[in-house]
């Protein structure tokens, strides 16, 4: 099973590298000024140590409860979702509860992605499923090695404490510090939330 899930994420990242190549050389441009982000498909051998890893890992019994998933990160697809292969094999997209991330378009959006993409890509992840988004994905806490995904992305600067999945009043004391430091996002003086840019594109949306 494992060479299957290997061989089908290999030439899943091939195509997406084939992909952003393309847009590279039509001269494609990232929003913000920021630099061009690497690659977000890990490495085959990397992909392929860190699922043999959570295998393994799995083999020996726990007490872990269904509402827990273990896997290896196989993408990410911006600052707050990432997806998931379980030891089954089976493909989870996961939605960080307690965050909300630049869309797609915003400022720091390829930024936040990028942040991500250091913390948990290609990692073995635990997720603690709270509930599921109306898109399916699993929302719930996100652990990297280690690292609480959501909490990271808040202080580093890159996402927004969000109270909808998570109680947050630890997010917001990292986001209070993130911002009074001035780091990631919170370098413009007043960035515009995700809730709301996504909110105004609708009404946008909306009009005759």
């Amino acid at each position: 099973m494992c060479d299957t899930i290997v061989s089908q994420f290999r030439a899943k990242s091939r195509e997406r590298i084939r992909r952003r190549r393309k847009t590279a050389k039509a001269g494609g441009a990232l929003r913000d000024n920021e630099a061009t982000v690497p690659s977000l498909a890990m490495s085959f051998r990397t992909f392929h140590r860190a699922l043999l890893g959570t295998v393994l890992l799995l083999a020996v019994p726990a007490t872990a409860v269904a509402e827990t998933i273990v896997g290896v990160v196989a993408s990410v697809s911006d600052g707050d979702t990432l997806a998931v292969i379980d030891q089954r094999g089976a493909a989870h997209r996961v939605r960080i509860a307690g965050i909300d991330a630049p869309e797609h378009g915003q400022a720091f959006s390829e930024r936040s992605t990028l942040s991500l993409s250091e913390i948990c890509l290609g990692k073995q992840a635990v997720i603690e499923q709270s509930t599921a988004d109306r898109y399916g994905r699993v929302v719930g806490r996100v652990i990297c090695v280690g690292i609480d995904a959501g909490a990271e992305q808040v202080r580093r600067g890159m996402a927004w404490a969000f109270d909808r999945y998570r109680d947050g009043a630890a997010f917001r004391r990292l986001q209070a510090d993130a911002r009074a430091a001035g780091r990631g996002l919170w370098v413009d003086a007043a960035p515009l939330p995700p809730w709301e840019w996504r909110a105004l594109r609708r009404r946008l949306q909306e009009k005759p």
